[in-house]
């Protein structure tokens, strides 16, 4: 009895959210059909009642943000500690970067033992082979790779050993779940593909889309993760020796308050939201048992927000090197005597260049 009378008041709850959910989702996805979705996942994975309820609600805020719909197939809602988190899935991933049309097209796939594989770079660019076995058994993985195609033609490979997918999967704060059973393919051929996004035109809210479960991995320790392209501002980096973030990095970065998601605190929580131009930037570094991990903090008008997501630091790097102001999306919690600010979202405003004729 005591189930249901949860899962009823999470109902209830999710219920009277329809208007923001509404304000959230784009016009294609229907809010009561998003509402019963995560009603069924939270019946399929009772679990994630026993999450704080805030970090529930903010799961299934930004997955209606994205786009997308918790239904296992595009995005997926699962307990991560005390927290409930959204993961946005390989299909959800692909059809946001089809939809976009800034891609012809894009796709991932995971290569065995007894496929046939081929990759090989020649003067007409990338290439790959790949032929399943398509009766018996396939084996163990060997290689994950990713293959886009351009408007204008081009293609881009990423191909990823086991080994390095082994890599990444260390550096997961979530080593069983998603990286275990039948979500783990899921899993190479999101690493795959992320790796290739680096490479690709890509707008910021697929990034977004892209990155939204970097609070799951620490990594830092997966600096053997590097694009086969590098702009001018990496270029000048390595011959400076340090990068923007290393320089950012600091002893007295206590001072931004940088939030630790993995609270078990029940305080009721509120987004607030603030713009303006980022004018300073702090890192830490720290390791929680045995675990290493990187939070990133940027300053705007005398307060520091903070945020475990590189994707979010990099939008705040181009605020404070470029002026360009940001919304930024937050909650706001006092523990300890501290307050802490922890960014929820951070977004580029738009500015209106247009001269008034007046």
């Amino acid at each position: 009895m005591a189930n249901i009378t949860v899962y009823q008041e999470f109902k209830n709850s999710l219920t009277k959210m329809e208007d923001q959910l509404t304000a959230l989702l784009p016009s294609t996805i229907e809010p009561a059909k998003f509402i019963n979705v995560v009603l069924v996942a939270v019946q399929k994975n009772p679990d994630l009642l026993k999450s704080t309820r805030q970090s529930l609600y903010n799961a299934c805020r930004e997955c209606a943000q994205d786009g997308l719909v918790p239904d296992g197939r595009e995005a997926a809602l699962i307990k991560f500690g005390e927290n409930a988190k959204y993961m946005p899935m390989v299909y959800g991933v692909l059809k946001k970067v089809r939809n976009s049309g800034e891609l012809k097209s894009i796709t991932a796939q995971v290569v065995y033992e007894k496929d046939h594989f081929e990759f090989w770079i020649d003067d007409d660019g990338e290439h790959v082979l790949h032929k399943p076995l398509m009766l018996g058994i396939r084996g163990n993985p060997t290689h994950t790779y990713a293959v886009a195609k351009t408007k204008d033609d081009g293609t881009y490979v990423e191909v990823m050993t086991e080994e390095q997918i082994q890599d990444v999967k260390k550096v997961s704060k979530a080593k069983t779940g998603p990286w275990t059973g039948p979500f783990a393919d899921e899993m190479r051929r999101k690493s795959a593909i992320r790796r290739l996004s680096k490479r690709l035109p890509m707008s910021t809210d697929i990034e977004q889309v892209m990155y939204r479960d970097d609070e799951m991995y620490s990594f830092e320790q997966n600096e053997k993760e590097t694009p086969a392209s590098q702009t001018e501002d990496t270029a000048v980096e390595q011959k400076s020796g340090k990068s923007k973030l290393e320089k950012a990095v600091t002893d007295s970065v206590d001072d931004a308050v940088v939030v630790d998601h993995d609270h078990t605190d029940e305080t009721e929580i509120d987004d607030k939201k603030i713009v303006g131009i980022v004018d300073d930037l702090k890192v830490k570094d720290g390791v929680t048992n045995n675990k290493k991990w990187r939070k990133y903090g940027g300053r705007v008008d005398n307060l520091y927000y903070g945020t475990f997501s590189k994707t979010f630091f990099d939008v705040m790097e181009e605020s404070i090197n470029n002026g360009i102001p940001v919304e930024i999306t937050y909650e706001e919690e006092t523990r300890n005597n501290k307050t802490y600010r922890n960014i929820v979202d951070i977004k580029k405003v738009q500015i209106d260049n247009t001269e008034s004729i007046f």
